[in-house]
């Protein structure tokens, strides 16, 4: 797409994602990255007499693995004015974006949807994660928040002497940027990206919610950050959008959070294996149980042996070095007629490793693949690298909570 077309294809996206459903026409404010001149190249539409009709926008990014840089895409705003549908056109949109992708060294997408749009062209449910529900009423001994309103939440058992506070931007960007640059898994963003990420409120919006960013220090110290929405919607609630940071100061600071946010309950979404679980136990709370639930969105694996070369850091500090140099293969065919409710149906493509001496590890689909990679969100059969395989030093992978301040 030209630079010059990206005011047609806003207006296109504002037509579907918010005008028909009541929503103010704000997707170039939302999205600032993807509707950027500078990203038009990865914006892919039909037009019908000049008039775009049908859009899929990329995003080229990138996710940190513990130190490693992986180079990735995100798909998003992916759309058909009513009068065009029926005739294939998301679809070949779709297929052209992963090419690109392909094309450009990104051998994963992260897709903010699930529909079956993007699981027939190979988009699958990865990771998992559960929904906390913590309320203020249940706030521990000891860490309750000072009745004067000040900031500090004196020290209780397994809890620290913590402040919270608004965060300012920019200001506050540079310290931000080096808290969320200590997560192991991460989004990467640029330090010049963050005003823009922060002024957007991307998934708030989405969620018609007010964003607010408070920045958890310990003594003087910076330590931890939550980016919370709020809103007429869900009165005395208060979600989670993101965190990152200390989890102990993260949960020594709930109390204080409580009162300055005015909330009642606090909803967590927390990834399988975060630290957050234990750190709120040490700090006195009664962690609900809650059920296991599939990331939301899809990811697509566009190019299994380029992702393994890329994990050769990653792979070598995990995996015995027979392993750690083993040799990734994709065989068999793929593709076939369309199966039952629009899925494709693979033809036995094999997606596996060979290691020097001649073992081999292999999953048959791409489903299969991902779920290797990622976790099998809620799927049956659960992970497909058993606990005693040589390759559970490195698989699965965890993947960054796909719905905060980079949400596409």
């Amino acid at each position: 797409m030209r630079p010059d077309e990206l005011p047609a294809v806003v207006e296109l996206v504002n037509q579907v994602f918010c005008v028909a459903t009541g929503r103010p026409p704000t997707m170039g404010e939302q999205f600032p990255q993807l509707f950027s001149p500078e990203n038009a190249d990865n914006l892919f539409v039909f037009t019908d007499r000049g008039r775009p009709v049908s859009h899929v926008g990329l995003w080229m990014g990138g996710m940190d693995v513990h130190g490693l840089r992986l180079p990735t895409a995100s798909m998003g705003s992916v759309c058909t004015l009513p009068e065009a549908r029926s005739q294939g056109l998301a679809d070949r949109l779709v297929q052209l974006s992963l090419e690109r992708a392909r094309a450009e060294g990104r051998p994963l997408v992260f897709i903010s949807g699930a529909r079956s749009l993007y699981r027939r062209n190979g988009a699958h449910p990865a990771g998992r994660f559960r929904r906390l529900h913590l309320s203020a009423a249940d706030v521990p001994a000891g860490g309750t928040a000072p009745a004067d309103g000040s900031s500090s939440v004196p020290p209780g058992p397994a809890s620290l002497p913590v402040t919270l506070r608004p965060t300012r931007i920019p200001a506050d960007v540079p310290i931000l940027a080096a808290l969320h640059q200590q997560e192991p898994v991460r989004w990467h963003r640029a330090l010049d990206d963050w005003p823009a990420l922060v002024k957007a409120a991307g998934f708030a919006t989405v969620l018609l919610l007010r964003q607010e960013i408070w920045l958890v220090e310990v003594g003087t110290e910076p330590a931890a950050c939550w980016v919370t929405g709020s809103g007429p919607s869900m009165p005395g609630d208060l979600m989670a959008l993101e965190f990152f940071g200390s989890r102990p100061a993260l949960a020594a600071s709930l109390p204080h959070l409580f009162r300055a946010a005015e909330a009642e309950r606090l909803h967590v979404p927390v990834l399988e294996g975060d630290p957050l679980v234990h750190a709120l136990a040490a700090a006195g709370w009664v962690v609900p149980d809650a059920p296991v639930e599939a990331l939301p969105g899809t990811v697509v694996v566009t190019d299994w042996p380029l992702l393994w070369r890329l994990l050769a850091p990653y792979r070598e500090e995990r995996l015995p070095a027979r392993w750690a140099r083993a040799r990734a293969f994709v065989s068999g065919e793929a593709g076939g007629p369309a199966g039952a409710e629009g899925t494709v149906e693979e033809r036995a493509r094999r997606y596996g490793l060979k290691t020097p001496d001649g073992e081999t590890w292999e999953v048959e689909g791409e489903e299969a693949l991902v779920r290797a990679l990622f976790g099998a969100g809620v799927a049956a059969g659960g992970d497909l690298v058993p606990a005693g395989h040589p390759l559970a030093g490195a698989l699965p992978i965890r993947l960054p909570w796909p719905q905060g301040l980079n949400y596409v």
